[in-house]
């Protein structure tokens, strides 16, 4: 019988040891890259119901309501989203818009409003806008409350995003 010596047992164990760490490092960036696909998507859908939302308030302004519609679900699907609720309310439209989140089985959802500046709109837009003014910091909040003040000084007709801040929004008609 021949006596084994401890390194003899030891052999091939740090090669064990380096395939572990391997797969461990291979699942959390696989973890990290899902996380960072379904961020994205929500991102696009936010992005694509602003847009929608801007382009069929404009529509709504001159148009019938099933227009407006029209134009936000063509706006929609042009930024690789779908129109999954649109409802004109006054002369504001409020439409949700979904957008497909692969590696996650359900799709990311966006909601936005935008509408004429007028009375109750206004006030509660501003509200809402100026606190988000105010945690940003730098030259950009005093651009952003300039851009607002300009904004209400236009016609009651100019179309406004109702939403969460948005710096400078672009309708794609």
């Amino acid at each position: 019988m021949r006596a084994s010596r401890p390194s003899d047992r030891d052999e091939g164990s740090a090669s064990v040891l380096v395939v572990g760490v391997v797969a461990a490092i291979v699942t959390i960036t696989v973890g990290l890259l899902a996380v960072a696909a379904a961020v994205l998507a929500s991102h696009r859908a936010r992005l694509a119901a602003d847009l929608a939302a801007l382009a069929g308030a404009t529509r709504l302004e001159s148009g019938s309501p099933s227009d407006a519609c029209a134009v936000a679900a063509g706006v929609a699907e042009r930024n690789h989203g779908r129109l999954v609720t649109c409802r004109p309310i006054g002369p504001v439209l409020d439409l949700t818009v979904a957008v497909p989140a692969w590696p996650w089985p359900a799709e990311a959802v966006g909601r936005s409003r935008a509408g004429p500046i007028t009375g109750s709109i206004t006030a509660s837009t501003t509200a809402s806008t100026s606190a988000q003014t105010s945690r940003r910091a730098g030259p950009d909040a005093f651009a952003h409350q300039a851009r607002l003040a300009a904004d209400q000084s236009r016609s009651p007709a100019s179309v406004h995003f109702c939403g969460r801040y948005h710096p400078e929004p672009v309708v794609v008609a």
